[in-house]
């Protein structure tokens, strides 16, 4: 899906390594370095600091764009990305084994793996397109 975004809170960098294209690391990326106050550091958010605001930025516009959107394994209650979902005028997918905090705003829930419901999910929408 070439115009897909990545929105992730994940600091892992996995999305970009995997061939994603458009990555969104509202929390940073641990594998990169920044200098605060004369010293260097992970580029990653702590508990207790906010979220870059180029970021939140980027990912709302996303949220507002999106047509459809996929919400995949959390639990929803880490804000500010949790109310990003409030945002999107399109069709919103939750996977997630159990119910999230997220479940009942989203047009549809699917209560499964990541690795069960992703895989047929993303191939129904690649063959609509």
């Amino acid at each position: 899906m070439p115009d897909a975004v990545v929105v992730t809170q994940n600091v892992d960098g996995l999305h970009a390594r995997a061939g994603s294209r458009n990555v969104i690391e509202l929390h940073g990326n641990i594998f990169r370095e920044r200098v605060e106050n004369g010293r260097r550091r992970p580029d990653v958010v702590w508990f207790g600091e906010m979220l870059p605001d180029d970021a939140v930025a980027r990912a709302s516009r996303a949220m507002r764009d999106a047509d459809l959107v996929l919400i995949i394994g959390t639990s929803g209650i880490v804000y500010p990305a949790a109310g990003l979902v409030a945002l999107c005028g399109g069709t919103t997918v939750e996977i997630n084994p159990q119910a999230s905090a997220l479940s009942s705003r989203c047009t549809y829930a699917i209560a499964a793996t990541a690795a069960a419901a992703a895989p047929p999910l993303v191939e129904a929408i690649l063959e609509t397109r």
